[in-house]
């Protein structure tokens, strides 16, 4: 006698992981006769406890393997739109793979840009990054979770597989700038902040409250206080300072309302002012700082790194702009009790009215509140008052 055949069972269509072994429970064996199950499947009777025991072990091997977790994506993804992963090219035999949740982040938030109420993102909202090898192992993670990671390799796209072909500084806060070609990104533990660089290598310790991206460089904050983080070549790291400023050109680190280094994005120069009594901004849209050396005030310019205007002044401060074909920046200076004007210009300054006069003031429309003249002011100078059109 032999086992011709033996049907182990259907699967639950609802349940895929669930096979229905009640097939197996109406069997009556009786010896030399045929008989049916309640499923309708003829069995031979010869059938050996030996025989019966294998196939209920073949079944308990199948319902085993199918409630094995499918491979896993990290989570959301194909779930929330604006969600992406992105394979770079190989670098040093390391692939970069990041998943982009910050779209789906930025998506979900764009659609009630113009609602009164936002309600709750249910997902992440920060990038994760793996790092995999050429044989497609997962060596490095970053903001990752709790996905398994031989599930996640065995879900990603083959190795040879690229989407993106440069890297970029993460979007991450609202102060995203270019940083350098090859890309910097903020990882997370806990309540604290560091950064990677492409290959996975970790450039800023994670012990920041959050690190901002600049040109060339980074803001990092911690315990309210902010330093500068220089990479590349020559790389530095400044003392911690209570605020910064920044313009198109330059950020400025600041303590006790003074500026006390400037840093160049362009050549990556530190200038440092500690040898200064004081250094301020002049106008918020000028690049040029007044610096009060001996008890005196100077203007420098650190696009050319050239002193415009020497140490000898009481007092400087921005006064507004004329325009005719181009701004002149206007600024009042003032030297042993004096009052004069000088004009900036393309980087240069001009003397507009010399350190004559006891008295300079704007004149004011007669129309019109709080405006004023264009162009046209109004000296005093041993007593007489006279008006002058700067545009003259």
């Amino acid at each position: 006698m032999r086992l011709d055949h033996l049907i182990l069972g259907q699967k639950n269509v609802s349940n895929p992981c669930f096979f229905d072994i009640s097939a197996f429970l109406p069997l009556t064996l009786t010896p030399n006769h045929p008989t049916k199950s309640s499923i309708g499947s003829t069995l031979p009777i010869d059938i050996t406890m030996n025989k019966l025991l294998l196939g209920l072990l073949m079944l308990m091997t199948q319902v085993a393997t199918a409630q094995l977790p499918p491979p896993l994506l990290p989570n959301g993804i194909g779930e929330k739109p604006g969600i992406s992963v992105f394979y770079y090219p190989f670098r040093n035999g390391l692939q970069m793979i990041e998943v982009d949740y910050r779209s789906g982040y930025e998506f979900h938030m764009a659609q009630y840009v113009d609602k009164g109420y936002v309600p709750p993102y249910g997902g992440k909202s920060i990038n994760t990054y793996y790092f995999r090898n050429t044989q497609g192992e997962i060596v490095k993670t970053f903001n990752q979770d709790s996905t398994d990671i031989r599930y996640l390799a065995s879900n990603l796209e083959p190795v040879d597989f690229v989407n993106k072909k440069y890297h970029i500084s993460d979007r991450w806060n609202h102060y995203y700038e270019q940083g350098q070609s090859d890309g910097y990104y903020n990882i997370y533990e806990r309540e604290q902040q560091g950064v990677i660089d492409s290959l996975g290598n970790v450039v800023i310790p994670v012990e920041y409250d959050y690190v901002i991206h600049k040109p060339n460089c980074f803001l990092a904050f911690k315990d309210k206080k902010n330093r500068l983080i220089v990479l590349g070549e020559k790389p530095s790291t400044t003392d911690f300072y209570d605020s910064y400023y920044t313009q198109k050109l330059f950020i400025h680190l600041i303590d006790k309302r003074s500026i006390k280094a400037t840093y160049k994005y362009e050549t990556r120069e530190m200038f440092n002012f500690s040898n200064a009594e004081s250094v301020d901004l002049i106008g918020e849209d000028l690049s040029i700082l007044k610096i009060k050396r001996k008890g005196k005030w100077g203007i420098w310019d650190p696009v050319t790194e050239q002193l415009l205007l020497r140490y000898e002044y009481d007092h400087i401060n921005y006064c507004g702009y004329l325009y005719q074909k181009e701004y002149d920046y206007l600024i009042f200076v003032k030297k042993n009790e004096k009052y004069g004007i000088v004009s900036w210009q393309n980087h240069i300054c001009k003397t507009i009215l010399p350190c004559e006069y006891d008295k300079i003031n704007f004149i004011k429309t007669d129309s019109i509140p709080y405006q004023y003249k264009k162009g046209w002011i109004r000296v005093e100078k041993n007593g007489r008052t006279k008006d002058i059109n700067l545009l003259d």
